[in-house]
Parts: structure tokens; sequence; C-alpha cells
């Protein structure tokens, strides 16, 4: 697998700037590798919709700083973030691939299938933590946000690490629309996941359907040795 350190250099070579600037988004897409060391951890996060969801986490653009002769902070290197996630995909599969290419191979199971209406899930998040309706139903809204026909397309952000991707979209806290009070997002969060599935699924569960495909891997360019040459 090439190293986010390696996709940075990458990042540099085709669009400026320094390695600092992109390694926070390439760190980001292979960080999934702590759920499982194998290739399927990259069907989390590699693909059109990942690059959908850094974008939310990161904005649209990701700015280099420096300091001008006069000690002024100046902004410089604007990027785009779909641009970086693009090439980090293209850089490992040779394509850019669409999230239906992974949950296609996940072996259905029941707990996949449950869904309960999301104006269902807001009245019981509303007896639980109180407020009025409108108030939840952007967190029931971002873990829908890639959801089609298919149930397995869930896989993308109806886990644990998606309960933390919420967080780094939303903040730790939101203030809710009916009163202004500070709630836990996270603790929200949870409660979306639980009452849908009836737990919180864990990233494992889903990948560990996945049947393994070659073209997850055998594609994939080997960056450590491209810079070593053109270094």
């Amino acid at each position: 697998m090439a190293h986010s350190y390696y996709h940075s250099k990458s990042s540099v070579r085709k669009f400026g700037g320094t390695v600092k600037l992109y390694l926070p988004v390439h760190s980001w897409f292979d960080a999934t590798k702590a759920i499982r060391a194998d290739f399927r951890h990259r069907a989390l996060r590699h693909h059109k919709q990942g690059t959908i969801l850094a974008k939310q986490i990161f904005g649209e653009y990701i700015k280099e700083y420096k300091e001008d002769k006069r000690m002024n902070i100046v902004g410089n290197n604007l990027v785009s973030v779909e641009q970086i996630g693009e090439q980090h995909n293209t850089e490992d599969f040779q394509c850019n691939p669409d999230a239906s290419d992974w949950y296609s191979l996940i072996t259905l199971q029941d707990w996949m299938e449950k869904k309960l209406p999301s104006d269902v899930i807001e009245k019981l998040l509303i007896r639980k933590f109180s407020g009025e309706i409108g108030d939840y139903q952007f967190l029931i809204n971002f873990f829908d946000q890639f959801n089609t026909d298919d149930p397995r397309s869930k896989f993308i952000l109806n886990h644990s690490w998606g309960i933390f991707d919420a967080e780094s979209v939303f903040g730790v806290v939101f203030n809710r629309k009916s009163d202004g009070k500070e709630i836990p997002t996270r603790t929200v969060a949870e409660s979306v996941l639980c009452t849908n599935f009836g737990k919180i699924p864990t990233p494992h569960e889903w990948i560990e359907s996945i049947t393994e495909a070659s073209w997850m891997y055998n594609k994939a360019l080997n960056l450590s040795k491209i810079h070593a040459i053109i270094s």
C-alpha cells in the first residue's frame, strides 16, 4: 500500500505547496487501516463518496499559509479537496471507484436491512433528548446521505467510525435549533444508529462481509519507488 506521505509528495508535484499541506487529507483516507490491515479497509473511504465526505470534513479547498517579508500571514496554494481525493484513489486503483464497486461485494445480512423512517427516528430522539421536530434531522440526513435502494450502501457511514466523522463535520457539540441548547453530537449520533439497528455496528462488521477482489490492490502505483527515482 502507498503511504500517505508518498501520496502527499505526489500532490506537491501535481498542485504545488508542501507535503505538510496535504498530509492530513491523505492520512484521513488511509486511517481506516487501523480497523483491518488488509485491502478491504479501503472500502470505507476510497471512493467518490469518500471524497465527498472528505470535503465535508476538510472543506472544499485547503490552503497553505506562509509569512511574507513583513511577517504577515498570507494564504496561497488553494487546492481542491475533491482533486486530492481523486488523485489518491487513482494512484491506488488507476481509477476513481464508486462506493457501489465495494458494497456490491458485501454479503447481505439481516441486520444490514434494518431501516426506520427518518421521521420515526427523530420522534424517538425527541422523546429521549427533548426538543422539537427539525432539531435532529441534520444528523439523520448525515447518516443517510449516501444510502441507495441497496441496504449495503449504508456501510459508508452507519457504524462507529461514522459517529466520529459526524463529530468532525458538526463539532463535538451542536446548538439545538429549537432552543439553542448545546447538545453532544456523538451522544445523539449514537442514538441514531442504535434506534435504527438496535446496536452500533462497527466498520469491521461491514468490512468482513466484503469478498476480496484483485482490483482492490493489484493496480496500485509503487509511489515510494516512483518518488525515489524522480527525487
